[in-house]
């Protein structure tokens, strides 16, 4: 909401969910093509729920990690004057 307010780029957030719309909708049309309706149904609302709820959880894991791996060190100014 910060860049609407700004008046600056949405473009990489809209183009981040349409990239993410086209796969599911993509994994939705194989799974009603391979199998038949009921479970093409049933199937792409389980993956929709499990690969949603495995996303925020892959996030975080991703922050962690990249936190972890960065290993950053304090930074200690010589010249201040305090």
């Amino acid at each position: 909401m910060d860049a609407v307010k700004e008046g600056s780029d949405t473009l990489n957030g809209i183009l981040m969910m349409a990239i993410g719309t086209i796969f599911y909708l993509l994994q939705i049309f194989i799974n009603f093509s391979s199998t038949n309706l009921k479970i093409g149904f049933f199937g792409s609302i389980f993956q929709i729920v499990v690969l949603s709820v495995a996303s925020v959880f892959i996030f975080i894991f991703l922050l962690i990690a990249m936190a972890f791996l960065s290993e950053t060190k304090p930074v200690i100014n010589l010249n201040s004057k305090d």
